[in-house]
């Protein structure tokens, strides 16, 4: 488990599922709701990683991408409580790099609420930040997100935990 100086706690679960994953069949029902989505490309080998992300009241999380170590496919299925995702272009993407102040799309938001399923892909996973703002955060929230890790030669680039056996 990883605890932030602000105090949310997340941690990653093995590439080997748990069985509470397992058992409900959660990736096959996550998976049937979204590869046929338009402009949605599911990875070939599927999800490997999951998120466990725990924010109490006041704390949310700066703003960011995710990076090249992943796939550009986001699951964050919200178990409890509702937040406020913030999204703010990222100007140092290729995207926007050569865009003209004026030129930049706004900012905008989005309402998550509990037991929803966010699903962030493409432009808007690579090339826009986003962010919970801990002040706006009044309940406990807990949410999974699903992942597909790049790996390089046999190592997953984020570390996952080892397999077990």
């Amino acid at each position: 488990m990883v605890t932030s100086s602000s105090g949310q706690k997340s941690f990653w679960l093995p590439i080997e599922w748990p069985s509470f994953i397992r058992d409900l069949e959660l990736l096959t029902l996550l998976e049937d709701k979204v590869k046929n989505l338009e402009g949605v490309e599911w990875p070939e080998r599927g999800m490997n990683s999951c998120l466990v992300n725990e924010y109490l009241p006041s704390q949310g999380i700066l703003p960011h991408t995710d990076g090249p170590a992943y796939y550009p496919l986001v699951l964050t299925l919200s178990l409890a409580g509702p937040t406020t995702l913030h999204f703010t272009p990222d100007i140092l993407s290729d995207q926007f790099k050569n865009f003209r102040a004026e030129e930049i799309p706004k900012s905008f938001e989005v309402n998550v609420e509990e037991g929803s399923l966010l699903v962030l892909t493409k432009d808007l996973y690579e090339c826009w930040r986003h962010e919970i703002r801990g002040e706006e955060q009044r309940e406990r929230r807990v949410s999974l997100t699903f992942r597909r890790v790049r790996r390089s030669g046999n190592a997953a680039l984020v570390g996952l935990g080892t397999r077990r056996k």
